[in-house]
């Protein structure tokens, strides 16, 4: 056995000695001493430094915001910029001076109490349309191109009267857009002969300005005219309509008779079956006796004399008139 080894036999030290010996407790006391070293930020090459604004440049700076005031307030009010005058292009019934009256009331009005409605900078078509539109119901469409600095060019297309509309006994001049322009007094309405009439049978009433639902009609009316008098001898005296929504019309000729029509039928072709029976079915010595000719229905047309019983048709009222 042996007594004395080679191997070295380690100490057995505990956890607290360990801790406790003077090599663990330098190690202690150097982390606590341990300061982290700063970090070298980069130095801008030019030292940017902010001072206060100069006597000169607070001048300037006042000087700029009087000079925006003032010219707002110039814009504003100032009388400079307002559009008095106008050329006026395309007009038949409505006179430049008229429109220019127009416009100078229109500087009575202002936009948020602040700004005249004929000022040159607000004055564009869109603004120019309402103010002539409160004026007048003959204009259809316009267009206007400001010259500087306070004219103003206008180019107008007018709505022009194409008919009389009557109902409950008031007359209206009818325009080609269906606009009620202006009412008329009875007695020279039912003496003009200018102007085809219409009679609403539903007797509605209407005002200067209304936008009738009739625009069919209207484009129906206007073929049916051209065709009207080329195959017929006599005039288109006028309308008469059951209700504004009927599809039903009855053409009322210079001889006394009348035709009953068909608004969703081809206005020339049911003009071409008018002349076909005046010309081979009615004979002309009774001609001056015949009361109706009614062509509603596609195939088959038919006719009556005064006096007869079938002179008695009527035709009703359509629905939603």
């Amino acid at each position: 056995m042996r007594i004395f080894s080679s191997k070295k036999v380690r100490p057995n030290i505990t956890p607290t000695r360990r801790f406790q010996q003077n090599r663990f407790q330098a190690r202690i006391r150097e982390a606590r001493a341990y300061h982290r070293l700063p970090k070298i930020l980069p130095q801008a090459k030019t030292d940017i430094k902010l001072r206060q604004y100069s006597w000169r440049w607070k001048l300037i700076l006042v000087a700029v915001v009087l000079a925006l005031f003032g010219a707002m307030y110039f814009i504003i009010f100032s009388d400079f910029f307002l559009v008095k005058t106008a050329q006026v292009v395309g007009n038949r019934q409505i006179t430049a001076e008229t429109i220019n009256e127009w416009l100078g009331e229109a500087g009575q009005q202002k936009y948020w109490n602040i700004l005249p409605k004929n000022n040159w900078w607000t004055l564009n078509t869109a603004n120019l349309k309402r103010i002539l539109d409160l004026k007048t119901t003959r204009i259809l469409k316009l267009s206007s191109r400001r010259i500087w600095p306070n004219q103003i060019k206008i180019t107008l297309e007018e709505r022009m009267p194409v008919a009389i509309w009557q109902t409950r006994g008031a007359f209206f001049y009818l325009s080609q857009d269906s606009v009620l322009l202006e009412q008329l007094p009875p007695g020279y309405a039912t003496s003009t002969e200018s102007f085809l009439s219409i009679i609403d049978l539903s007797n509605k009433p209407a005002a200067v300005g209304d936008q009738l639902p009739t625009q069919k009609l209207m484009d129906f009316l206007k073929a049916l005219k051209e065709a009207w008098n080329r195959q017929t001898s006599s005039e288109l005296a006028g309308l008469k309509l059951p209700g504004r929504a009927s599809a039903d019309v009855i053409a009322e000729s210079s001889a006394g008779w009348v035709a009953y029509l068909d608004l969703n039928t081809d206005p020339a072709a049911q003009a071409r079956s008018l002349g076909l029976i005046l010309s081979r079915e009615i004979p002309a010595d009774r001609v001056k006796s015949l009361a109706y000719i009614d062509l509603r229905l596609s195939t088959t047309a038919y006719y009556c004399y005064i006096n007869e019983p079938c002179s008695a048709l009527t035709i009703p009222s359509a629905s939603g008139n």
